[in-house]
């Protein structure tokens, strides 16, 4: 979703988890929504969909190590 500032909302099983922003170098910083995507703060994406992955990855490392 974008909106007039070209920030798009990041979103994980229909959860926003965090929000990236263009930066001044044609990239996008991450912002974290909640409190288990700290990990992404402020990292920068050449897209929007990068960040979402990289989300995504966070996402499957929490859930596998807490099923060991």
């Amino acid at each position: 979703m974008s909106g007039s500032t070209g920030a798009y909302i990041i979103e994980i099983d229909d959860e926003a988890v965090g929000i990236v922003v263009p930066d001044d170098d044609r990239a996008f910083r991450f912002f974290a929504a909640i409190k288990a995507y700290i990990g992404l703060e402020e990292r920068r994406f050449a897209t929007p969909r990068a960040a979402q992955k990289a989300a995504h990855a966070l996402t499957r490392g929490r859930r596998a190590a807490a099923a060991r």
